[in-house]
């Protein structure tokens, strides 16, 4: 998408022609979107370079392109791409969340642990902020940070509407930190709110197996389902990593069509 290099010998553009390029661009554009809507993510990006052709640093085409490597998860393309605009605004809050976003999937933690942590010092709005703090709150956790993974967890979950991928990552803090009384309070909220499948009771059972005297100190039941699951023990510990990343590129693509 670089900008297609003129010769000084080149004549100017009429006007009739910058009209012709800009609904040659506009069409592309149109094609790109409708493509990204069915999920055709190959085609759209093709009208995307067609688009970058006429206008390559046009922002809007950069942004559906970004949305195109965030769907995929493409690293590098979202990382060269995200470069190249905040070297053309920097002061785009969103781009560089964005580029922290493709360091992460790069798995190069300490890299969006500076970005984040210096964002979140700047004047975000809110999605921004609760953006910069999962991105740093998952950083943390990967390299196994737990307790400061858990503390922004925390923070979050009281900001968000649906709390559900959050919980799936507390989840996972709590059982790594052997915090067996908080996996039965996340578990009992996941279940309450219909996540109920074999993994999310197995551990929940087992959970409780580690709970069992305190058990109604720490949560009650909300419905007959949650109870109904206190009263078995033995299942295995379940496949929660498994869960939490597919209901994380669930979450993270509702996010992203809501905003």
């Amino acid at each position: 998408m670089d900008k297609p290099v003129v010769s000084d010998t080149q004549p100017e553009l009429t006007d009739l022609e910058k009209r012709q390029h800009r609904d040659i661009f506009l069409r592309h554009y149109a094609n790109a979107q409708a493509y990204f809507s069915d999920q055709n993510y190959k085609e759209s990006f093709k009208e995307i370079r067609k688009a970058g052709e006429i206008d390559p640093l046009n922002i809007k085409l950069a942004r559906l392109a970004i949305e195109i490597f965030k769907r995929t998860q493409n690293a590098d393309g979202l990382i060269t791409l995200c470069q190249k605009m905040i070297n053309i605004d920097p002061q785009d809050t969103e781009m560089q969340i964005n580029l922290a976003l493709g360091f992460f999937w790069s798995e190069a933690y300490p890299v969006v642990i500076d970005m984040t942590t210096h964002l979140l010092t700047l004047e975000l709005i809110e999605s921004e902020e609760l953006a910069c703090m999962e991105l740093l709150a998952d950083s943390f956790r990967k390299k196994n940070d737990f307790e400061k993974a858990k503390s922004l967890y925390l923070k979050i979950l009281d900001k968000v509407d649906n709390p559900a991928r959050i919980l799936f990552k507390l989840t996972t803090c709590y059982y790594r930190m052997e915090d067996h009384k908080n996996v039965v309070v996340t578990t009992s909220r996941l279940i309450d709110m219909g996540y109920n499948n074999q993994d999310i009771t197995d551990l929940y059972n087992k959970s409780v197996e580690h709970t069992q005297k305190n058990i109604g100190k720490i949560y009650k039941p909300r419905n007959l389902l949650t109870a109904l699951f206190r009263s078995g023990y033995d299942p295995l510990y379940a496949r929660l990593m498994n869960l939490e990343i597919e209901k994380e590129k669930t979450e993270r693509r509702v996010d992203t069509e809501q905003r």
